[in-house]
Order: structure tokens, then sequence, then C-alpha cells
């Protein structure tokens, strides 16, 4: 199975490198929570997952509205559910629950598409 975002996408949001970063993300995240114990599968394991999910999804909902202002407030939201996966990461990290070097990884990531998001929500005329 292919884990990389395809290059070339049949609908305009695949097109746009910040779905491209949200996706390798919400991947990553997935892959990080693998070895989470079993006790949190419906805890903190969900819970990171579906933020991390989110980001991606809000991108793809807010790009299919039309309307910029839509697209904005879209994009706000994908930036909360980002920083509510980062918050998981800690609290995760903190109980042992995933790898050492993982948190460093996907907090650099985290802080790409977080920079993205607000590059591209002030081009929407948002104020991150």
């Amino acid at each position: 199975m292919d884990n990389e975002p395809s290059e070339a996408g049949f609908f305009s949001f695949e097109n746009l490198e910040v779905d491209k970063l949200a996706i390798k993300y919400g991947v990553a995240v997935y892959l990080a929570t693998e070895e989470f114990p079993d006790k949190e599968r419906y805890n903190l394991t969900s819970q990171l997952r579906r933020a991390a999910s989110c980001v991606a999804f809000n991108i793809t909902e807010g790009k299919g509205r039309g309307a910029d202002s839509d697209f904005a407030r879209l994009l706000f939201i994908s930036r909360g559910s980002l920083l509510e996966s980062v918050s998981a990461l800690h609290l995760a990290n903190g109980l042992g629950f995933i790898k050492s070097d993982a948190p460093t990884s996907l907090r650099k990531q985290a802080s790409q598409l977080n920079g993205k998001l607000n590059g591209f929500i002030r081009s929407l005329g948002g104020q991150p």
C-alpha cells in the first residue's frame, strides 16, 4: 500500500501542498499510535488519531465550500485540530506511550503544517 499522497489529484484539494502535508502528518500519527497500550484504544489513541485526521478533513471540506471566508473558517478549525493533536502527543509522551524520537519528528511536521495553515489563512484574508 502506498502511504504517499497522489502527485496529481482528481480533486482540487489533492493538489494543495497543505493537504499533502496534512495527510502525511495523519499517516505519521496513525503509525506512531500503533504501539499504544490496548487500554488506550478508545481513549488517547482514538482522540489523537481523530484530531490528526481532522486536520486534512477540514482542509478538504473548506476547499469544497467555494467561498474564501468558509475556507478560512475551516482552516482555523483544521489548525485547532492540529494543535489538539500536538497536546495529545505531549500527554502520550509523558505517559511513555510513544517512542522517544517520534514526538520530535511529529512536532516538526506539525510546526511546518501550522506555518502552512497560517499562511493559507492569511492568503484568504483571515488573521491567524
